[in-house]
């Protein structure tokens, strides 16, 4: 009779740990590409918020809604899952990599190297994007800003974010400024 108590017993915890596991992994990861979701990003932020030295990169796919019309919104999500890894993987090792939503990306670096890691990580990412848009049926564009406590001393790491997303916007407007310029001259050289 014990024998029989003890395997429900071991039954119930089994059940239960797997449960566990499965509400740990909706709660913290995003469904969609398996990288750390936004709530992740606002658990570790908090943890890192007094550091001394960091540094936080926003990142943004570039006509996502035009893939998603032309081609539906599977090869969307293709996209955004292609472009999650790159980014995860750049962000390894020494950063922590989240999907803040959307397409937008958040990696954060702490330390005293956090601008050069970021640099690092700004590079690796370029240079993944580059080799995957190579054979890609759909490439991927991106635009991304960063911003660092050593540039705002006595800032937030909400703040930091919010100027590193303003960066990005930027670089995105410079890129659709820069891609009306260039029809423009097109459009406008002799034949």
């Amino acid at each position: 009779m014990l024998c029989i108590y003890a395997a429900v017993e071991l039954c119930i915890f089994c059940r239960a740990r797997r449960d566990y596991q499965k509400l740990y992994q909706a709660a913290y990861f995003d469904a969609l590409t398996g990288i750390p979701n936004r709530l992740s990003a606002d658990l570790y932020i908090r943890q890192c918020a007094s550091s001394p030295e960091i540094t936080v990169a926003m990142a943004d796919l570039d006509g996502l809604k035009l893939v998603n019309d032309m081609s539906g919104h599977l090869a969307g999500d293709s996209m955004i899952r292609d472009f999650a890894v790159m980014f995860y993987n750049s962000a390894l090792p020494g950063a922590y990599a989240f999907r803040n939503g959307g397409d937008e990306f958040l990696a954060v670096f702490s330390g005293k190297d956090s601008r050069q890691a970021a640099a690092r990580f700004c590079a690796s990412l370029k240079e993944a994007v580059t080799r995957y848009n190579h054979s890609a049926v759909h490439p991927i564009s991106y635009s991304i800003g960063c911003a660092s406590r050593s540039e705002y001393p006595d800032t937030s790491v909400s703040q930091l974010i919010s100027y590193a997303d303003s960066r990005m916007y930027h670089d995105k407007y410079l890129k659709k400024r820069y891609a009306q310029a260039d029809t423009l001259s097109r459009k406008e050289e002799p034949t």
